[in-house]
């Protein structure tokens, strides 16, 4: 299967920054890891940036385009100021199984504490509307 990574924002842009945590570092260092992982399985990986480099989204969405990604993997670590959200979420497009699948199994292999709110995502042209929980 041929798998991008894209390592959520980057360059100029941090994400979230909660000393001495910075978002964009956290996420390459997560999808460095990943990327291991997935060669180790005989996947064909690519990445959006291995580096400290400001992509703009449109840039994301023609280098996975390009590299004919059957799996796109978005790597971020939101942070909120309310306790409620926590955990993981997939997103999926409206129809495809096979994401859909993707989506659930990777829920299921997650520990516990992310399980607790799981939610799949469904794209939409309007947004990510909350379609389902997964695994409660």
């Amino acid at each position: 299967m041929r798998i991008f990574i894209d390592p959520g924002h980057g360059g100029a842009d941090p994400g979230v920054v909660h000393q001495p945590v910075v978002e964009k570092d956290l996420n390459l260092t997560v999808a460095q890891l990943v990327r291991a992982r997935l060669e180790n399985a005989g996947h064909d990986v690519a990445m959006a940036r291995d580096t400290d480099v400001a992509l703009k989204l449109s840039e994301r969405g023609a280098l996975s385009a390009k590299f004919q990604a059957d799996l796109v993997i978005s790597i971020h670590t939101n942070a909120n100021q309310s306790p409620d959200p926590k955990g993981l979420m997939t997103f999926y497009w409206p129809g495809n199984e096979k994401g859909q699948r993707v989506a659930e199994s990777i829920a299921a292999a997650c520990p516990e504490p992310l399980r607790r709110r799981q939610m799949a995502y469904a794209a939409t042209k309007e947004g990510w509307p909350r379609v389902r929980n997964v695994l409660t």
